[in-house]
């Protein structure tokens, strides 16, 4: 390594650390994101506090372990205001023609402003998942499952909503709109959510390609010793990119643990025969190790992570900036 690149290395950190701290401040103050967290804690609220309200009453030592972590629908919330505006913002405000007039590269702005909206992400999962922690402890007692594994949900739950900031990302710098990234990225997961609901009971298809895409994937029970000892009750399980953090809670309790998903099909002959029957009958089974279920789903996420984020990148870096 020469003169040049060892001098080059603290000007690209600093210029870095520069949009960064930049980044960090603009996105505290955006009412939007206050107003999604605020929103995030009020659908928080209702998952901790609803079963006390309506279920039976006193202690539940299962509750954490499962509800522990945001849905889906919060997730892609938070990604959606945090990420619309960060790329497609600076073309629409024309912010990006003093940017860009900086000695600063398009590569250096970018992950400048991907590393702040990750870590706005990461603070507030710290606050829900301390908000939940200490709010189940209060209202259903002493908790089964919780260790200190619990330090790592935050930052896997912070992977899972970066696939949806890249997706987010993407659209916004392909179209320059932060309307089209926000109802695009909206759009695709109602569209997922509607081909993972539809497609494996209508037709003959699996829903294992569903692991492969962004969101919930699959659904299934996992079994295996959660809750002081073996449960005789299985807990509902999501296997795609969303559920990394509850399903890396439920498998750093038991390694060995295994994911039951079942195979359903429409079948109108079922209702014909027994009236009153639901029209969705279970074919078959399959059993996968939750350790597959996990790495899969982390790998998954990974790939995703990164070519969405190099694409985007890519049109950030071609894109023409314009007076007007």
């Amino acid at each position: 390594m020469n003169e040049v690149d060892k001098e080059d290395y603290p000007e690209t950190w600093g210029q870095i650390s520069a949009i960064f701290k930049y980044e960090i401040l603009w996105n505290l103050r955006k009412k939007k994101v206050l107003a999604m967290f605020i929103i995030a804690i009020g659908l928080t609220s209702l998952d901790l506090f609803l079963p006390a309200i309506w279920g039976e009453g006193g202690p539940d030592p299962k509750f954490l372990i499962g509800n522990l972590g945001p849905r889906s629908f919060i997730m892609i919330l938070l990604a959606v205001t945090v990420a619309m505006s960060s790329i497609s913002g600076e073309f629409e405000k024309n912010t990006i023609i003093p940017l860009a007039s900086k000695p600063v590269s398009r590569k250096i702005i970018y992950f400048g402003k991907l590393l702040a909206m990750l870590t706005v992400l990461l603070i507030i999962y710290i606050v829900l998942d301390a908000y939940l922690l200490i709010g189940g402890r209060i209202l259903y007692g002493p908790q089964s499952g919780m260790n200190i594994t619990v330090i790592a949900l935050p930052f896997l739950t912070t992977l899972s909503t970066a696939v949806w900031i890249g997706v987010t990302l993407l659209i916004g710098s392909a179209t320059k709109s932060s309307t089209i990234a926000a109802i695009g990225t909206l759009g695709l997961l109602f569209a997922l959510g509607i081909i993972g609901g539809l497609v494996p009971v209508l037709t003959s298809a699996s829903g294992q390609p569903l692991n492969y895409l962004p969101g919930s994937g699959e659904s299934g029970q996992v079994s295996g010793d959660f809750i002081q000892g073996p449960t005789p009750e299985n807990l509902s399980i999501n296997t795609g990119t969303d559920s990394l953090s509850r399903n890396f809670l439920l498998y750093s309790n038991d390694p060995t643990a295994k994911v039951t998903i079942r195979k359903q099909q429409l079948s109108f002959e079922n209702i014909e025969n027994t009236p009153g029957t639901t029209p969705i009958v279970t074919v078959g089974t399959r059993t996968e190790p939750l350790s597959q279920v996990l790495t899969r789903s982390v790998l998954v996420a990974l790939a995703y992570l990164v070519a969405f984020n190099l694409l985007s990148l890519t049109l950030f870096k071609r894109s023409e900036v314009t007076e007007g």
